[in-house]
């Protein structure tokens, strides 16, 4: 679980990529790069997991942004005479 936390940062995943493939079965133990299918999860996660997150965190903090902007307008023309308000308005 910790691995799939410090993949989705993207610190220090090269090292973790690259000792899951030297991995072998557990009689022969690691061997150099024997296990290439390990490579493809790991960049399919990152792209699909990091980015997909990523996005995620960017549209959420943009709604808030956006609420919190409106709500200030809305506020903004309770201190200001109609004539003023047309004025914005135009």
């Amino acid at each position: 679980m910790i691995t799939l936390f410090v993949l989705g940062t993207l610190e220090s995943w090269p090292i973790i990529m690259y000792n899951a493939l030297d991995g072998d079965d557990e009689k022969l133990g690691p061997s150099y790069n024997t296990n290439f299918i390990q490579c493809l999860y790991f960049i399919s996660f990152i792209f699909i997991g990091s980015f997909f997150f990523l996005n995620l965190f960017v549209g959420a903090i943009c709604y808030h942004f956006d609420k919190c902007h409106k709500n200030e307008k809305c506020s903004m023309f309770d201190l200001l005479t109609e004539e003023q308000i047309k004025w914005i308005e135009m």
